[in-house]
């Protein structure tokens, strides 16, 4: 799941630099704020909060969400499944 979602995240990446190439906005105020040093400072900023927030679930997979039943791993699904869903509706507004 790291590895799938690592992955998501970096076609995420390039998918949002076309997008803004083709006069899309990016949204997220800290992504924007790495926008203004170039493209590889977003990417590299992009993949090194992706790793850090992914390893630190990682570690922490076993335990439990805010006093829940629901373990730290079930994150893992649910990022992949709105990272899935990310990916697609960027491919629509790229080939739409």
């Amino acid at each position: 799941m790291f590895l799938t979602i690592l992955s998501l995240s970096i076609i995420d990446g390039f998918l949002t630099l076309h997008l803004l190439n083709m006069g899309a906005e990016e949204i997220n105020p800290v992504m924007r704020y790495f926008l203004r040093f170039g493209s590889m400072p977003f990417f590299l900023a992009k993949y090194t909060m992706s790793v850090i927030a992914l390893t630190f679930l990682l570690v922490h997979k076993n335990y439990y969400l805010f006093h829940t039943h629901i373990k730290t791993e079930s994150a893992f699904t649910a990022i992949s499944l709105l990272y899935v869903i990310l990916v697609v509706y960027e491919l629509i507004l790229v080939f739409g």
